[in-house]
């Protein structure tokens, strides 16, 4: 052993410059032996303890001992006992050594008195959930003996001094123990071999789906049954609510005014991971009420009473002075949103994805709102009749959404003065034949414009010093 730690530190060494400590952790000397204590009876004269080590090992007595004797031979310690004919158990020490002397082992040699005796070798055997088949446990004793189980999944055969164990596989989730008692004739104590089997790897819940109505009242829960640590994943809807109680989740919704609308949940464990849908109920849209509560929405989230709106949201639409900025006209006998004109009204924070819920929407003037956030709404491309988009001087962020092709009636479309970066999409322009005025300019905007813009059927009408010119550092490179 030494000789080979010593080649492979010089191959180490000078080929991959590691450390001697590296090269000892590869080649960890070890002594292993099935049990340090091995039992005999008062009449056993021969013994053999098999070892398997990767070291060149000895062995010996710790003390002097007359009634045994030890040898290594074909890689096991061989013992010789005299007749124990005492009533007492004696013992004896075994110190087995590595010849580099790093390693070390102490074994037990127990010898029994003439008195009825029972030994197995084994006590305690673990078992994975898919079972097993011919476990085998020696058993010895001077005496006629039998065993049992308590449990039906345990099944023990007996063949002269061998105890054959078959263990059926298991389909709960726990972990589970079964005893065999092994019992002499004579009123001794018995020994015991305890069967443990894992449990199999159960994360269930007893719904993975959840439908919610338009304003609900009750709770509902889920019940998980596991045998692993799990977590919740807080949904990202600011609607929905999970509690956890033990294993027990208790979710509830908020009235929903709009549209129906699906949350998720994410119970994670180490092993594997469910996912609780939520569905929520909503209105229809195309409404007067709906339209109302859009507008709510908008209010609620790009400033309330922080801003200048002052809009009073308790009203119906039909009291137009409530809703000032906002136009309302008859469509198809309901009374609808047609315009907003919200200009320099203090809006701040991100534009709700519901404004594009407004169906019968011409104009949406928010330009010169200094604090309007975030990126633009795809849903704005819903807007088919929208003829007029201004959004210009603000700070909103992202790129124009490929659903703005969609907007088929835009003739007005002004983002200037805001922070959109990347390069400016293709197959959106192109697409949007009644644009007649298109103002980009002052954003983050790199690269080269596209060809369905610069072949636009009405690009003569543009003014490319409201398109091209960028912030310090971004530049188009193909202006006309």
């Amino acid at each position: 052993m030494k000789r080979l730690t010593i080649l492979c530190l010089l191959i180490c060494w000078t080929f991959s410059g590691c450390s001697k400590k590296e090269v000892e952790e590869v080649f960890k000397p070890s002594l292993e032996v099935e049990s340090d204590v091995a039992e005999y009876l008062s009449d056993e004269l021969t013994g053999s303890i098999p070892v398997k080590s990767n070291v060149e090992w000895t062995v010996s007595l710790l003390a002097d001992a007359d009634w045994i004797t030890v040898t290594k031979e074909n890689g096991a310690i061989q013992l010789k006992m005299i007749e124990n004919e005492t009533v007492n158990e004696r013992v004896a020490k075994l110190k087995m050594v590595g010849v580099d002397g790093n390693v070390s082992r102490i074994v037990i040699v127990k010898q029994h008195g003439n008195t009825p005796t029972l030994i197995v070798d084994k006590a305690e055997i673990a078992v994975e959930p898919t079972g097993a088949d011919n476990l085998e446990v020696v058993v010895k004793s001077n005496m006629e003996w039998g065993a049992s189980t308590n449990v039906e999944w345990l099944t023990v055969v007996r063949e002269e001094d061998m105890l054959t164990i078959s263990v059926a596989p298991s389909t709960q989730p726990g972990a589970r123990i079964g005893i065999i008692s092994v019992k002499g004739e004579l009123p001794i104590s018995g020994k015991s071999i305890t069967i443990t089997q894992q449990g199999t790897v159960a994360f269930e819940a007893d719904k993975t789906t959840l439908s919610f109505g338009l304003d609900p009242e009750e709770a509902q829960e889920v019940l998980v049954t596991t045998n692993l640590e799990w977590t919740v994943e807080n949904p990202h809807e600011e609607w929905l609510t999970v509690v956890r109680e033990g294993d027990k989740l208790s979710f509830t919704a908020t009235p929903n005014p709009l549209l129906s609308r699906v949350g998720y949940v994410t119970l994670k464990s180490p092993e594997l991971d469910i996912r609780i849908t939520v569905n929520q109920a909503g209105n229809t849209p195309n409404t007067t009420e709906f339209d109302r509560q859009v507008l709510i929405k908008l209010y609620n989230t790009m400033g309330g009473t922080a801003s200048t709106l002052g809009w009073d949201i308790t009203q119906p639409l039909t009291v137009s002075s409530a809703w000032n900025g906002v136009t309302i006209a008859a469509v198809d006998g309901k009374n609808r949103v047609t315009r907003l004109t919200l200009t320099a009204k203090g809006l701040a924070g991100p534009i709700p994805t519901e404004i594009g819920y407004l169906t019968e929407i011409l104009e949406i003037r928010m330009e010169n709102n200094y604090f309007i956030t975030g990126t633009l709404p795809t849903t704005i491309g819903n807007l088919s009749k929208l003829k007029l988009l201004l959004l210009q001087r603000s700070e909103l962020t992202g790129t124009i959404p490929v659903e703005f092709a969609q907007l088929e009636s835009l003739e007005n479309f002004a983002i200037h003065t805001n922070k959109l970066s990347g390069s400016v999409p293709a197959n959106i322009f192109g697409r949007l034949t009644k644009l007649m005025t298109l103002e980009i300019k002052d954003n983050n905007f790199s690269g080269e414009l596209p060809a369905d813009l610069l072949s636009h059927s009405n690009v003569s009408k543009f003014n490319f010093a409201n398109i091209c010119p960028q912030r310090d550092g971004y530049t188009i490179t193909n202006c006309p």
